[in-house]
């Protein structure tokens, strides 16, 4: 048959199509493929049609080439790897799952409502991974789900370890009525009143709740008894055999078949099953070991029964304590008619022990075998053999210092004696501490590489409750470990803190604070307020303002704000630590005199002042840190952001901050004196200051405009016509002149406007009052500031008087520009009297290259003066 690459590419276009499959494979893979399958069909021709009849290709599409039913699963694997390319990340909701929880759950009272709710939580996380992972076989979905499996495992163990610490103070010693008490009343009363032993069996419970759980699977085929026999009856091949062993049979077992069939057969005889039979009774053990593993005995039980194996069921029975509730000294009516109940458990128990852990010992069962009987009569080798993992192995060391302990007390309580236990027995008696130091040195690197496992050791330190060295643990985990185990720990330290048994809460806050930098990145307000309220307050202060610097979208940040008070933080705090750290990125120092283009730092300072705009009672905040800002921004010679930071402070602040600090005003201020007068000092200083900036801004808007109009607006003379001209051009000049001279004439009258309002405006910058522009005008003696906003107030002070040596220079150039451009040189040359005026002082901010600067403005203007027919000052020269 003649095959070609094109026929088996054309075939898995035929096979997309039949298992729907809408996105395909890149075009490489499906060459390489369809190579692959080419070179194999050509190879195994012969052999591929002699295996293949047509009753088995009958399941197969009717394709150009038939292909096995193996290659059609594989194909449609390798299509479904390719579609599920964008993974889904079900644990990423445990995040606000778990606030939740605990938003529900508030109060101390209800911590183990908390926990149940986290069970619950990861519980159905895992179901979704599950699901996913059974429809795509991802490898992500398995990490996740083996991840959050111990997680689950490690909060049912923080439930019922603490459920039975908490309450065991609360617990009254039993002690039962003066009589005889049956091994069953013993164990009750030690369970009762040890909380040690009664711990240990927690632990047990836990272990078998974990596998029962995560064997579901398992437990599911353990109920299928075809999977252990066709029929419901022992050894049915054995029996087979036996039965037909004159006839001639193709296989009718081993040479040294046993011939009876009683259980102890084998062992009497010293002969063998039939090897299906040996199969099926090795599979069955190995399940009702499983089942024991999980804690379900009476599973492993029922299904002993139904696959005909009667007597283990019955063998199970031998390990239950004796009790004969005929004994029980319970008042009855006499009325009432008493009848003989039977009794429970196994009278003979210790010897059904001695027996089995003999038997165990001749090492002729089974190791999965062993491992059942182990279970129930303390022999810890015949455990740890058929122990694979960690969880198994500890298992194993903690049933049998259970059924050591047990046993001790019956032994020592009860009147009748009892048969001795090899001294082997006794001595497995361990401590819990040597149990896990005997699982960290385990020779099975498997075990011991998971013995130190972060999650393992949380749950080892649990059981051992070492809370302090747990959280000593921790705290060199917190720097490099995983999203998820921070969220685990970070709630593992809440509960330790509800649950009133916290330590170290040092290390418990940088949890916190690292779970809380994890939280921020994903931008969820209500998340990070929460987790943050639960710090100190500085902490909390801190994180939440690293949080909003994140934040730009507006409707977002009124969300963060909400959720801040809601969650008790300091929002007033918070907001100003964010502006200030959002201002403080650039260096403290200015750049005087340099034009530098708007960058998106400075534009991210601009929108920081959005944090002060949301409550009136943080203008005094607003004004202050705008302040600082536009002091970088006119030292750096960025204007135009400058104003934009200025138009960010609303027009009514200064009003909202004398209703503040004096409730009787109602008026709005426009004075400097009502300012100084109504406000506290350092609150007056800063809208002085804030009307300074404003006056410079405002200033240098107005003298911008007017030059723009002063170049760009004057008219233009019309051109004159040449010498040749006719009389009608002539006559068009004539007219187009006076219409020049008309629109000279209203331009002039408009600068002389703007000239007189410009000329207001930076006159005020000059002759502001009270000290000055950008001067305080009282000593900051009268300031009441903390001892750690000093550098501040001190850094401002130098801003402002660098601000003064670089802005009034430039205004009165400003000045003289204005005056020299529309010929008023006598202004210009009174500008020299209001530099060196005393009561202003602007002579003192001038450098010798300034003045020589001034100097030399001022003799230009001189010079046109004499131009004029008049002295050097402006006056007419009368001689």
């Amino acid at each position: 048959m003649n095959i070609s690459q094109n026929d088996i590419l054309r075939t898995l276009d035929l096979l997309d199509q039949s298992v729907n499959i809408s996105r395909k494979p890149p075009a490489r893979e499906r060459e390489n493929v369809a190579r692959t399958l080419l070179e194999s069909f050509r190879k195994d021709h012969s052999e591929f049609s002699v295996l293949c009849s047509p009753h088995q290709r009958r399941g197969v599409t009717d394709l150009s080439v038939t292909l096995a039913q193996c290659d059609v699963t594989a194909l449609h694997s390798t299509t479904i790897r390719e579609e599920s390319v964008y993974e889904v990340n079900y644990a990423d909701s445990l995040y606000t799952l778990f606030l939740e929880s605990l938003q529900q759950h508030a109060t101390e009272r209800r911590i183990f409502d908390i926990v149940l709710a986290l069970i619950q939580n990861c519980k159905h996380t895992i179901q979704l991974i599950t699901e996913n992972w059974k429809r795509k076989r991802s490898k992500l979905s398995v990490e996740e789900l083996s991840w959050l499996t111990a997680e689950r495992n490690t909060w049912r163990l923080v439930y019922c370890l603490y459920q039975n610490r908490l309450s065991s103070h609360e617990r009254e010693m039993k002690v039962g009525p003066p009589r005889k008490l049956s091994e069953k009343e013993i164990a009750e009363q030690l369970f009762e009143n040890d909380p040690v032993i009664r711990e240990y069996q927690l632990v047990v419970d836990w272990l078998e709740q974990n596998a029962a759980d995560d064997n579901v699977e398992d437990r599911n085929k353990a109920v299928m008894i075809h999977y252990f026999t066709d029929k419901t009856v022992n050894w049915e091949n054995t029996i087979h055999c036996l039965q037909n062993k004159e006839q001639d049979i193709p296989y009718s077992g081993p040479e040294d078949l046993v011939t009876e069939i009683d259980p102890d057969a084998p062992f009497r005889q010293k002969k063998k099953l039939h090897p299906l039979d040996e199969k099926d009774d090795s599979r069955l053990e190995m399940v009702m070991f499983n089942r024991i593993r999980s804690g379900c005995l009476d599973e492993a039980q029922l299904l002993c029964r139904q696959c005909g194996c009667f007597w283990r069921a019955v063998l199970l029975e031998g390990w239950r304590l004796y009790h004969d509730p005929n004994y029980d000294e319970t008042p009855v009516d006499e009325e009432t008619v008493t009848e003989k109940k039977p009794t429970e458990g196994n009278y003979r128990r210790d010897l059904w022990k001695l027996m089995t852990w003999q038997t165990i010992e001749t090492k002729q069962l089974r190791p999965y075998m062993n491992g059942v009987l182990g279970a129930f009569c303390g022999h810890l080798k015949s455990l740890l053999e058929v122990s694979k993992t960690w969880a198994d192995m500890l298992w194993s060391h903690m049933r049998v210092v259970v059924d050591i302990k047990v046993e001790k007390e019956i032994r020592a309580a009860a009147s009748r004696k009892y048969e001795p236990m090899p001294e082997e027995y006794w001595a497995n008696m361990k401590s819990v501490k040597e149990i896990f130091s005997e699982l960290a040195s385990s020779e099975d690197t498997s075990i011991k590489l998971t013995a130190n496992e972060p999650m393992c050791v949380v749950q080892q330190m649990l059981i051992m409750d070492e809370i302090a060295l747990l959280m000593e643990k921790i705290s060199g985990w917190i720097s490099s470990c995983d999203p998820q185990f921070l969220r685990f720990l970070a709630h593992l330290v809440l509960f330790f803190r509800m649950a009133g048994v916290s330590k170290r809460d040092d290390i418990g806050d940088l949890v916190l604070v690292e779970y809380i930098k994890v939280l921020i990145g994903w931008q969820q307000p209500c998340l990070v307020a929460y987790y943050a309220s639960l710090l100190p307050q500085d902490d909390q202060i801190t994180l939440y303002s690293e949080f909003l610097q994140k934040i730009v979208d507006p409707e977002l940040q009124l969300q963060c704000l909400a959720d801040g008070e809601d969650a008790g933080l300091d929002i007033c705090a918070v907001t100003k630590t964010t502006v200030e750290n959002i201002r403080r990125r650039a260096d403290s120092e200015l750049e005087f005199g340099l034009q530098h283009e708007e960058t998106s730092q400075d534009t991210e300072k601009v929108n920081a002042l959005n944090w002060l705009v949301v409550y009136p009672e943080q203008r005094f905040e607003l004004l202050w840190q705008a302040n600082a800002i536009i002091r970088q921004f006119i030292a750096s010679g960025k204007l135009e952001i400058a104003r934009k930071a200025l138009n960010k402070i609303p027009g009514d602040t200064i009003d909202l901050l004398v209703r503040e600090y004096n409730a009787s005003e109602t008026v709005k201020l426009y004075s400097y004196a009502d300012v100084n007068t109504l406000l506290p000092a350092q609150v007056a200083e800063t809208c002085r200051e804030y009307l300074c900036i404003s006056a410079y801004l405002d200033a240098e808007e107005v003298f911008s405009n007017w030059i723009e109009h002063f170049y760009n607006a004057r008219p233009k003379p019309p051109a004159k016509p040449g010498v040749h001209a006719n009389f009608a051009e002539k006559v068009a000049f004539e007219q187009r002149e006076n219409i020049y001279k008309a629109e000279m004439e209203r331009w002039r009258t408009i600068m002389l406007q703007q000239t007189k309002a410009v000329k207001d405006k930076l006159m005020n910058i000059l002759t502001f009052p009270s000290g000055g522009w950008m001067v305080d005008s009282g000593p900051l003696d009268r300031w009441e500031v903390e001892e750690d906003a000093i550098e501040e107030i001190n850094l401002r002070k130098q801003q402002m008087d660098c601000l003064r040596q670089l802005c009034i220079p430039k205004v009165v150039l400003l000045l003289h520009t204005l005056h020299h451009k529309m010929g008023d040189y006598r202004e210009c040359i009174q500008l020299a009297d209001l530099v060196v005026d005393e009561h202003y002082g602007l002579y003192k901010v001038y450098t010798t290259e300034g003045l020589q600067d001034l100097l030399a403005k001022i003799c230009e203007s001189s010079l046109e003066l004499l131009h004029q027919k008049k002295d050097p000052w402006g006056l007419p020269i009368t001689s």
